[in-house]
């Protein structure tokens, strides 16, 4: 059975939820499996758990939109890593408090 799995570069489109609207920019994968994302247009670092990514894309809240240019995408990773350094808001979505 498939498993969803991002990749480098990838946006997704978030369709459903708490983040309706927004856009998740792929930035890495954590020591314990879960994903690192960037929001967009908010530019929050959001912490998604590996369940959480597999049932958003299995459901649609979760839509691949594109690969993104390595320019844009290198400016998404750095934006990423300075506000997850700063601790501006990493949300993770196993919390309850909303962005």
């Amino acid at each position: 059975m498939f498993e969803p799995v991002p990749s480098l570069q990838s946006i997704y489109a978030v369709e459903h939820g708490d983040f309706i609207g927004q856009f998740f920019v792929f930035v890495e994968t954590t020591k314990t499996g879960d994903y690192h994302f960037l929001s967009l247009p908010k530019m929050i670092p959001i912490v998604v758990p590996r369940k959480s990514f597999e049932y958003g894309v299995k459901n649609k809240v979760l839509v691949f939109v594109e690969k993104l240019p390595k320019p844009i995408y290198g400016m998404c990773q750095m934006q990423f890593k300075k506000n997850y350094k700063l601790k501006i808001a990493p949300f993770s979505l196993n919390s309850k408090r909303k962005p």
